[in-house]
């Protein structure tokens, strides 16, 4: 498993339990209780996980046998070289890695 895919599920647990820490605020609201530590502990989390996110979405892992074109907003639409194989970075949100396999492929009839 590569560190993309890795922070990628942490970010989603991260969501996950956001959503779990609001869900037992409102139980717990509902029935008359506080739950003091709520707002706190919601907040924390959202940060960690909106963190995560953009890290995640910024991480990209090219295989060996591929390379990556970097979609962009920039001028030009496209970075002039491609990503390389390895863990690579780019802005999150404002582009997009498109892969290609540049391995031989031996078809037979």
């Amino acid at each position: 498993m590569n560190v993309a895919v890795l922070l990628s599920a942490l970010s989603t647990m991260a969501w996950v339990a956001a959503l779990a820490v609001i869900g037992l605020a409102v139980a717990r609201a509902a029935r008359g209780q506080r739950f003091r530590a709520a707002g706190g502990i919601v907040i924390g989390i959202i940060v960690l996980a909106l963190v995560l996110t953009t890290v995640s979405a910024g991480l990209v892992f090219i295989q060996p046998t591929d390379r990556g074109v970097v979609i962009t907003v920039a001028e030009g639409g496209v970075r002039q070289e491609a990503l390389q194989p390895g863990l690579n970075w780019v802005m999150p949100f404002l582009e997009n890695v498109i892969t290609y396999p540049i391995s031989r492929q031996t078809y037979t009839m």
